[in-house]
């Protein structure tokens, strides 16, 4: 018992234990670091005294309601603490029983830097001109930035297909299937490399790309890489060479 009680007092996520009245009757180290309060000022109050707004105390209480009913929960909000500080919560609550007592008990997590993170993520990924992309081990696409459908005239979601379902016969194209398999062979990132796709409108687009191997669980799973439009670029040096050859 003192075991257990020792890791969940030092646990790093929040540990709250709210009764069937909806008072707090335990709240680990973890959770009243987030809050910004000593124990005596946290634990012993209801659970809804620390909501921002009328709403907020309301849904929480049909939670906590619907939890006590044999329901489990789980969410992601963002929440005032006690100092004022604004987190964003990863809240997991289920029933347990103690005593013979229903109780809630709560794990709460801090994302708020992850939160932070994945909202400049999306940010960059929407702003890009670039096209960023992920496939796994079988070439399927299956992540692709929203300035795709800029790009190609395909919107994202038609390109939950295979790499080359939309390249063209250009000569370029011959070594991609090589460069991906070297690429997933050997875990190396390599120097960029061009590769010809179609337009929705059937116009012909030259890619340089950049990839390198991504990794679940200690192994290979895929392919990142970032695709540019250098088709003017292209023509220009082909109309140069042209020239140069004539010349």
């Amino acid at each position: 018992k003192d075991f257990l009680e020792t890791i969940q007092e030092n646990a790093g996520d929040g540990f709250v234990l709210v009764d069937d009245r909806g008072v707090i009757v335990y709240a680990n180290r973890r959770m009243l670091e987030m809050q910004g309060l000593p124990r005596e000022r946290y634990v012993g109050r209801l659970f809804t005294d620390f909501a921002t707004k009328p709403e907020e105390a309301a849904l929480w209480m049909d939670a906590n309601r619907a939890i006590m009913a044999g329901a489990s929960h789980r969410v992601r909000t963002e929440a005032t603490m006690a100092t004022g500080a604004r987190l964003v919560l990863d809240i997991g609550m289920v029933r347990i029983e103690r005593g013979g007592r229903p109780y809630v008990f709560s794990v709460v997590r801090d994302v708020t830097e992850e939160a932070r993170l994945q909202a400049e993520q999306k940010f960059l990924l929407g702003s890009t001109r670039d096209l960023v992309y992920r496939h796994d081990t079988q070439g399927i696409f299956t992540y692709i930035s929203p300035s795709v459908e800029a790009l190609t005239g395909y919107p994202p979601e038609e390109w939950r297909v295979h790499y080359a379902k939309y390249m063209t016969d250009h000569p370029v194209n011959e070594k991609v299937a090589g460069y991906t398999e070297e690429t997933l062979r050997t875990g190396r990132s390599r120097s960029p490399y061009l590769v010809e796709f179609y337009h929705k409108s059937g116009r012909r687009l030259m890619m340089e790309v950049a990839e390198q191997a991504f990794h679940e669980d200690g192994r290979i799973a895929g392919i990142v890489g970032v695709a540019r439009d250098v088709t003017e670029r292209y023509r220009a040096d082909e109309r140069q060479a042209v020239q140069q050859a004539v010349t």
